[in-house]
């Protein structure tokens, strides 16, 4: 009688503490899902893109003075080097202005030495004196002015580089800072690709790639990323990336085609299944973790789709705890179990 009494009361306290467990779990409302832990992976994308060559700047020439083009001493194409003469302007008027400058500066400068005795001996009144003060110092403008103008009828190549466009021929009738010139700096070049949104983040500042130009027998180059656009094209989501390369032979032209790949260092993969990423409310990209026994929303981006998923660029490392399955019962924050 005593042994059934003690097993009754056993199952009743055992019942009541499964109760109060079940309670307990269904109170904190821990949603059970089905998971997979990451593992690194040997598979390593590649980012193609097709771009195409751009100069490393262009510079316009033009004459500072109005006047005639005597001279063009250059054509399109041609290399140039810092300080070869590209033109020059018929000097004659220009001569003109100079030599009357000239000889107003003499004639000034005489006035205001025989004035200054005067002046100095009290013989002279100052209104006077700061006339001819003053007509010294517009003499000297003047002639400071005309021997610029002079010395700039002949325009020179600020840069070494190569005549990408030429405005002016022989006898023309030219204004002041009109361009004459167009060169090119292509002494280093820029291959200019376009990165859609989703592959920016993947493309790094200073790293190293491989440019491909088909015309010259397809040979290979290796750039640096130089420029990374951050203000991307609202109609195509892409962003201008600059890969800088050297070019001493010149062999590179503005305008070629060229294939870059980019391969990504440090950034292994992990392929999950299509249904297990979610799209936010701002279209990007984003799959659930357990962290602390907590799910938590994390940002990915993604590469391939394969036969057996879909590849994950960044966002997630290694032994990561990704759910597969039950993510449209949970939220941010909320307590998950492992099936």
């Amino acid at each position: 009688m005593r042994l059934f009494s003690f097993t009754a009361a056993l199952a009743v306290l055992s019942l009541f503490t499964a109760c109060n467990l079940g309670s307990k779990e269904k109170k904190e409302n821990i949603i059970g899902v089905r998971t997979i832990s990451l593992n690194n992976q040997s598979y390593i994308p590649t980012l193609n893109y097709i771009g195409v060559i751009e100069e490393d700047a262009k510079i316009n020439v033009s004459f500072k003075v109005q006047g005639t083009v005597k001279e063009v001493n250059v054509s399109e194409g041609e290399y140039v080097r810092k300080g070869d003469l590209l033109a020059s302007m018929d000097l004659l008027a220009l001569q003109q202005n100079y030599n009357v400058a000239k000889a107003t500066l003499a004639q000034a400068e005489d006035a205001y030495k025989r004035m200054k005795i005067m002046y100095d001996n009290e013989s002279l009144p100052e209104i006077k004196f700061v006339e001819v003060k003053t007509g010294l110092e517009q003499a000297k403008s003047s002639y400071i002015m005309a021997e610029d103008n002079l010395k700039s009828a002949k325009l020179f190549a600020p840069v070494n580089g190569v005549i990408g466009k030429r405005h002016v021929e022989k006898g023309e009738n030219v204004m002041s800072a009109q361009t004459m010139f167009t060169i090119l700096d292509i002494g280093s070049v820029k291959a200019k690709i376009s990165v859609p949104e989703n592959e920016i983040p993947l493309i790094k500042s200073d790293s190293e790639v491989v440019v491909n130009i088909p015309v010259l027998e397809s040979k290979q180059f290796i750039g640096t990323v130089t420029e990374k656009g951050i203000d991307g094209n609202k109609l195509t989501h892409t962003y201008d990336v600059k890969i800088k390369l050297n070019n001493s032979d010149l062999s590179i032209l503005p305008g070629m085609l060229c294939n870059i790949s980019v391969e990504q260092e440090n950034s292994k993969p992990f392929i999950l299944p299509n249904n297990s990423v979610q799209i936010g409310a701002k279209s990007d990209r984003y799959v659930w973790c357990i962290k602390d026994g907590k799910a938590t929303a994390v940002r990915v981006v993604l590469g391939e789709l394969t036969a057996t998923g879909v590849t994950i660029n960044s966002g997630l490392t290694n032994n990561d705890v990704v759910i597969v399955e039950g993510m449209h019962k949970i939220s941010e924050g909320m307590k998950v179990r492992e099936l």
